[in-house]
């Protein structure tokens, strides 16, 4: 499979050198091009750029999305049409190394085709190439929708010859995982029948490509934007890098695609090198990638463009000999070159394993992550970011033992997207757990717990919550016993234990990029655990306090609280309950007590705090946080909280905030009218 980039010239020639030069960085040949009347001039003159460099370059003859509904109608965009597909065969045909005819004819909204419209496009730009030494390509399909591809693709075989090569924007993006099955693919519901990742949509797209009498297919734009992956995660430009690495390596081993073409090199959005603005525009770039906008002082190289370089040059050099998963996550390439073998391991986000006994040379292999930089310590713990293990040529995969690894700390446990060096596991006969190995506490066991001399209590009901100090670092630690009791016991029997939900909501926050204090350890006992006692530790936030202290100023008339206007600290609160929803987190528990609030340098720092109920991802009420959170407030303090909300929030919908808080309201009065009249009863009857 070889790999190319999507590139895109600009007004000035300054762009096309900057542009040539990046390719020569990456190391790749193949580039892709989309040319249009609307981008012909500066199009060209870097097109020619290329050529004088020796790329082999694949163009994309695209109209205008004005005149592309038009086609199959009206006579002058046709001629208009006829006359430009024909000016470029003739001046340029002959230097490209393959011409496509289509762009993303499924998604009329940003190519302006219609069915019937791109058929006619077709016909036309096929009459106008005959005799053509290089292959046409098409249809251009967006995502994985095989339907249009075997609609297309019959419908052109019919109007004229079939393409010589099949091309489709293979993203995976809304699966967000590349190796996740696609929930859009054939529904939610079907999601884990079809099982459609990208292997298996790989299989399916060639196979339409062969029964057509097509024999090669090629990806020709895919990449992940930075504000969907900011969506699930604080470090977007690293997750890029991890996924893009992890969707080279899955398409190379399926054998099956000629050619993929990353995209685009260059944009803010979704490039491998961010060019510094932030406009985007009106036609996606999937479908016409027209021009580089931003100054070229201010491009950046993102994490992607060295994996991109990473790991073209591995795919190249080296032949995929071996792959496979195991059932519990683990992704496991076998690569060879002329001299050496390189085993390249990563696993499913969220999870861990560790490798180190099952080689024996681990310390004398050279290893490197997802931008080909050597790891100076590695331990042999393999997570989400692809890890290259580069060994001897006798080395032999481990399969039989690798296939038995378990996920460190068992399915349930999610890891941070840092935890990748940074856990241990703790196991017996009685108790099970996880331990940061950032905090290196190795006498925190929960054996050792209870002999640690308490500094502060801080609840003891149904849960006992206490303050430590560390046994390994000069600090505090908080410690939450977590009891079951009552009819509790039947409702926790078969579910997580609190501790193992305290530290996975945590971990998946932080992951988010949403504050909470962070987890140490949690230990659970192996029966029964979501009943039995279990311990829940993280680190102790010092010098804070709560938006209870903010609410009762504001009820007490006070302009200001702790240096900052009372108004202003509903800003920063309701931003930060907005930013948590954005992250798709609903608390389910979010009294004022439970938002914690530090002070640095007199910028105020969020965090939550007893997040044992909270869900995430789940089609849980926004609604259920809004109402607590305003429960200590006024009505004109209310709204003022939810319009702060809705600019944080803007996608979430509080049309019944104020219903849900009457609710609220009513349900709280009457708890405590019926906790008074039972207490009135018992006095009466003593």
């Amino acid at each position: 499979m070889a790999l190319g980039v999507n590139v895109a010239g600009a007004e000035s020639p300054a762009y096309d050198d900057y542009v040539v030069k990046q390719l020569h960085e990456l190391g790749i040949r193949h580039v892709r091009m989309a040319w249009s009347p609307a981008s012909a001039r500066f199009t060209e003159r870097l097109f020619q750029r290329l050529i004088e460099e020796r790329f082999s370059v694949m163009v994309a003859l695209l109209p205008v999305p004005e005149t592309a509904g038009k086609l199959a109608f009206d006579n002058d965009a046709q001629s208009e049409w006829r006359a430009f597909v024909r000016g470029f065969v003739q001046r340029h045909g002959y230097q490209v190394d393959a011409l496509e005819i289509g762009n993303a004819p499924n998604r009329p909204k940003w190519s302006g085709y219609t069915p019937r419209s791109y058929l006619t496009a077709w016909k036309i730009a096929i009459e106008e190439a005959r005799g053509l030494n290089a292959p046409i390509a098409g249809p251009n399909i967006s995502d994985f929708e095989p339907f249009f591809n075997i609609a297309y693709l019959r419908s052109m075989r019919r109007i004229g010859p079939a393409p010589d090569i099949q091309t489709d924007n293979l993203f995976v993006e809304r699966a967000v995982q590349p190796e996740a099955y696609d929930p859009s693919a054939m529904g939610r519901l079907l999601k884990n029948i079809m099982r459609f990742n990208l292997a298996k949509k790989i299989r399916v797209l060639t196979d339409i490509a062969t029964r057509i009498g097509i024999d090669e297919t090629y990806c020709s734009y895919t990449c992940w934007t930075q504000a969907r992956l900011a969506r699930w995660t604080a470090e977007p430009e690293r997750k890029g890098a991890d996924y893009l690495s992890r969707y080279l390596l899955i398409a190379a081993a399926t054998g099956r695609l000629s050619r993929l073409y990353w995209g685009p090199l260059i944009d803010f959005r979704d490039g491998l090198i961010d060019c510094g603005c932030s406009d985007y525009p009106v036609v996606d770039n999937v479908a016409h990638y027209q021009s580089v906008r931003g100054d070229l002082a201010d491009f950046r190289h993102q994490p992607t463009f060295w994996a991109f370089k990473f790991f073209s040059q591995l795919l190249r050099d080296a032949q995929c000999h071996r792959a496979f998963t195991t059932g519990a996550g683990l992704y496991c390439f076998v690569l060879a070159d002329a001299d050496q073998v390189h085993h390249v391991y990563f696993s499913l986000d969220r999870t861990i394993f560790k490798l180190g006994a099952l080689y024996a040379n681990l310390d004398q292999a050279e290893v490197r992550d997802t931008q080909g930089r050597i790891l100076d310590r590695f331990n042999g713990l393999v997570g989400e970011s692809p890890v290259v293990i580069t060994l001897s040529e006798k080395a032999a995969l481990p399969e039989d033992l690798l296939r038995r690894l378990a996920p460190l700390g068992g399915a349930d446990v999610v890891h941070g997207l840092n935890k990748s060096d940074q856990a241990s596991e703790f196991s017996d006969v009685n108790w099970h757990g996880v331990v940061s190995t950032a905090s290196t506490d190795s006498q925190l066991t929960p054996y050792s717990i209870d002999s640690l001399q308490p500094i502060r209590a801080l609840r003891d009901k149904r849960n006992k919550l206490w303050t430590v100090r560390s046994p390994s670092h000069n600090r505090d630690l908080v410690i939450k016993l977590n009891r079951a009791t009552g009819a509790r016991r039947l409702s926790y029997l078969f579910g997580k234990s609190k501790a193992l939900r305290h530290w996975n909501n945590a971990t998946e926050m932080l992951r988010r990029g949403v504050s909470t204090p962070t987890p140490v350890a949690f230990f659970e006992r192996h029966r029964f655990r979501g009943v039995r006692a279990n311990y829940y530790v993280a680190e102790f936030v010092d010098d804070s306090f709560t938006a209870r202290d903010i609410f009762a100023a504001i009820k007490n008339g006070d302009a200001e609280y702790r240096g900052i206007q009372t108004q202003d600290w509903l800003q920063v609160l309701a931003e930060f309950v907005g930013f948590m929803h954005r992250r798709r987190i609903v608390h389910r528990d979010l009294s004022a007590g439970n938002l914690l609030i530090q002070l640095h340098d007199g910028e105020p720092l969020v965090s939550v705090i007893d997040i044992g109920r909270a869900t995430i991802d789940s089609n849980a009420s926004i609604l259920l946080d809004l109402q607590r959170i305003c429960y200590k407030l006024d009505w004109p303090n209310r709204q003022a909280f939810i319009k702060h909300y809705k600019k944080a929030s803007p996608r979430s919908s509080t049309r019944f905030w104020r219903l849900a808080c009457h609710a609220y309201d009513f349900k709280l009065d009457w708890k405590r009218a019926l906790k008074r009249a039972l207490r009135g009863k018992r006095k009466a009857t003593k």
